[in-house]
């Protein structure tokens, strides 16, 4: 697993920037959902753009297995 991962940050797909911004997401979204006073479109526009970014690091991981594979 170890190699794995340290294969995906040569190859530039797996950045820590990348799960980083995910957890920081996530944190502000159920953070804005407790409180009461937070604008539900603040919620919303979180919401909305946390499966994006989950989106384009999944779609980059499997570019990155495809072109692994090619090589074998």
């Amino acid at each position: 697993v170890t190699n794995i991962f340290h294969d995906l940050e040569e190859s530039n797909v797996h950045r820590s920037y990348m799960s980083d911004a995910i957890e920081d997401i996530s944190k502000a979204c159920a953070a804005l959902e407790l409180k009461e006073a937070a604008p539900p479109v603040a919620v919303i526009a979180l919401r909305t753009l946390q499966p994006e970014i989950i989106r384009i690091y999944v779609l980059r991981l499997c570019s990155w297995m495809r072109a692994s594979v090619e090589e074998l």
